[in-house]
């Protein structure tokens, strides 16, 4: 039962990272704002600056920003930007280096915002291509992802979804699950599971067309 209700977790964190997600053009109007005021708006363009990453695949720009994170790239001497910044990316410096290593103006944000960026974007592609489901998802996760991203009201299909999996348990043990549901807060899945399971009388509720015996 714990594992569903984290599984029931981590599909509404996805949901609202996604619906919630940061407009693309904060990091590229961040990026604009420092060439700008470094004077390098017609050395280099925003546009240019991003193809240095083109041939990135997206588990190699994962790579670097957790690379960056774990760096003190910021308070880097400039004598020491090239050999981190190398580190950062795992590969060959990029023609833009002399940009990325420029800390005027809050340069040393430049890679950051260009990293992240491109992650989220990647992100974003990956979430509209496979319906929320990650690449190392159990079948509990999957089931509970179905036809949730694309739906209105996620909240309510998530809630089906995890109705759908409880229900083998439910039927059996309704007391317990619908304790273990309320002791972690999950309101709106446990009444939703109590109108399905009926209060506690572990049997499978009516439909409206099945009579009811006295």
């Amino acid at each position: 039962m714990r594992s569903i209700i984290a599984d029931y977790e981590e599909a509404k964190r996805r949901c609202v990272a996604y619906r919630h997600r940061k407009p693309s053009g904060n990091y590229r109007k961040d990026v604009q704002r420092i060439l700008f005021s470094q004077d390098r708006e017609d050395e280099i363009s925003v546009d240019e600056l991003y193809q240095t990453f083109e041939w990135y695949e997206a588990y190699q720009i994962r790579r670097s920003l957790a690379a960056l994170r774990e760096s003190e790239w910021q308070f880097t001497p400039s004598e020491d930007r090239e050999e981190l910044l190398y580190t950062i990316l795992g590969s060959h410096l990029p023609p833009t280096k002399d940009v990325l290593c420029d800390f005027r103006s809050g340069g040393y944000r430049l890679l950051g915002d260009i990293l992240m960026d491109l992650d989220e974007q990647n992100q974003d592609t990956a979430m509209r291509k496979y319906k929320g489901i990650l690449k190392n998802d159990t079948a509990q996760m999957k089931s509970m992802m179905l036809g949730v991203m694309e739906s209105q009201d996620y909240r309510q299909t998530l809630i089906r979804n995890c109705k759908n999996i409880i229900w083998p348990t439910i039927r059996h043990y309704p007391g317990e699950v619908l304790e273990q549901i309320e002791g972690a807060g999950q309101a709106g899945l446990h009444i939703g599971c109590a109108a399905r399971g009926g209060s506690g009388s572990g049997h499978r509720p009516h439909s409206a067309g099945e009579e009811r015996k006295g």
